[in-house]
């Protein structure tokens, strides 16, 4: 069952994929589909490129893909908020320390991936053009995708979670992390960041040097031309563009705040239909364990029972053995009826011991429904009032 999906038709056929949460059994799994056949070579370079990036020493963990069929591959879904996510809380919070600190750690995780000099490479130029105006040093892999909603945090670090434009040649650590920022101020506009961070302000605070915005707002230009068919070229001053992104939208009047206000209950209903999804998932899961919990109870219970007749046939032998003078006949009663009573007393703490796992399986769930149902509560009631505040906002 297909829970969210994305497909973005404007791509060039070559690169046209699909990416969707699917529930599939008990399990929840993100896949990426070749709509075109022209798109399968850049499906599987994906897993070309987690090949090569698992080969180093990062400091992102790199989450696995599985080849589901030729023009499909699968990774594990995690349950973790997206850097994106925590950037937009801060914003919602008014936090602008920690909003600048969770840059500042982003920057120092991605500068901290092996880099070479800046070299000339005609591959580069095909993709990006010209090199930016003041040398940077590149990441030895060229992972473009290492974007603020492909990075999850988890308690013990950040997961990339998507590095499909994972390219054969250096590229500029400084225009990852520019591109990185300028996608969040873009992507986020409606949330007015500039209010709380000025957008000139948070590529200071990265360290980018201001003589490479134009650079690398040009190099951005040729790479959505080489993913899409109908991106103009813009070899004019790009000071105009970031102007514009270093802008939000106006405040005055109720209908901009719900616009704003809209953006985010978007948002939030669909973390929440996540979350949703994974509580039923674990749910049902549970009934499943709690059902083969009751049946593996009524077998041991039927295990002892036998095992308790054996012990009886066994004493009594035992007991005739001791009165009577041993034959071969008492020998032979009494060696299938030990086997038999080592064979139940083997199942039967086998089955103890499976009965035990499940417990602590269905235990360890019930905790996480716990925590996912508090998420959803908080999820819940942030809609509900930003639901009347729009409501009120209508009203105006």
């Amino acid at each position: 069952m297909i829970i969210y999906s994305r497909f973005n038709s404007r791509r060039r056929r070559r690169f046209q994929l699909r990416t969707s949460v699917e529930l599939r059994g008990d399990t929840l799994v993100v896949s990426k589909h070749a709509m075109q056949p022209e798109a399968v070579p850049f499906l599987q370079e994906i897993l070309l490129a987690y090949s090569k990036l698992s080969e180093l020493k990062l400091p992102f963990e790199i989450n696995k893909p599985y080849r589901s069929e030729k023009n499909q591959i699968s990774f594990d879904y995690i349950d973790a908020d997206s850097l994106e996510s925590l950037l937009i809380g801060c914003l919602r919070r008014k936090q602008k320390d920690s909003f600048l600190n969770m840059i500042a750690h982003y920057c120092e995780q991605v500068r901290s991936f092996p880099q070479v000099p800046q070299q000339s490479d005609r591959h580069f130029k095909s993709v990006f053009g010209d090199h930016p105006a003041s040398e940077c040093d590149c990441l030895s892999i060229g992972c473009l995708d290492i974007n603020f909603d492909n990075i999850l945090a988890k308690d013990d670090g950040f997961v990339l979670i998507d590095y499909e434009w994972t390219f054969p040649f250096p590229i500029p650590a400084d225009f990852i992390i520019f591109r990185a920022i300028l996608g969040f101020y873009g992507n986020n506009k409606r949330l007015r960041p500039n209010s709380l961070v000025p957008l000139e302000e948070a590529l200071r605070h990265a360290a980018i040097a201001p003589e490479n915005f134009e650079s690398f707002l040009r190099m951005e230009n040729r790479f959505q031309q080489y993913v899409y068919d109908d991106i103009p070229s813009t070899d004019t001053n790009g000071t105009s563009a970031l102007s514009e992104l270093g802008k939000d939208p106006p405040t005055e009047g109720p209908a901009s705040r719900l616009v704003a206000m809209n953006a985010y209950l978007l948002f939030l209903e669909k973390e929440n239909a996540l979350k949703q999804s994974w509580i039923m998932k674990l749910e049902d899961s549970i009934r499943a364990k709690d059902s083969w919990t009751s049946k593996l109870e009524q077998d041991n219970s039927n295990l002892r029972h036998s095992t308790e007749e054996l012990s009886k046939q066994l004493t009594e032998i035992k007991a005739g053995q001791a009165a009577l003078s041993p034959t071969k006949v008492y020998d032979s009663q009494l060696q299938p009826v030990k086997d038999r009573l080592a064979t139940l007393e083997s199942e039967l703490q086998r089955k103890d011991e499976l009965i035990e796992d499940l417990e602590k399986t269905v235990l360890s769930k019930s905790e996480w429904i716990s925590k996912l149902q508090e998420e959803v509560l908080s999820f819940t009631s942030s809609l509900q009032e930003l639901r009347q505040q729009m409501e009120e906002l209508t009203k105006r």
